[in-house]
């Protein structure tokens, strides 16, 4: 079953960037996890973003419409989700 939003809404945004030293040299993470409200609902659903995904800035209750890429890996029936975009709506 699939479900169809227009918009969610952001409940949490945090990014953050680290610099660790391993072995001998640095190495720049940064880090960026998201929690989504749908509408009409208190269910909440959190996501850890990739580096190559350009997120603007975001507050609680903004309305944002995410594009996402549902995918099984092998033989696997477990349906996993990844976010290809994040666009903010005013």
């Amino acid at each position: 079953m699939f479900t169809s939003y227009e918009f969610v809404f952001v409940e949490k945004f945090v990014s953050y960037q680290a610099r660790k030293n391993k072995a001998g040299y640095a190495v720049d993470r940064s880090y960026r996890y998201l929690v989504i409200r749908p509408p009409k609902s208190v269910k909440t659903y959190s996501f850890i973003l990739n580096r190559s995904i350009e997120v603007p800035e975001l507050r609680r209750n903004d309305k944002v419409r995410l594009i996402i890429d549902l995918f099984t890996r092998g033989y696997n029936r477990k349906a996993e989700i990844k976010i290809l975009a994040v666009e903010l709506l005013q």
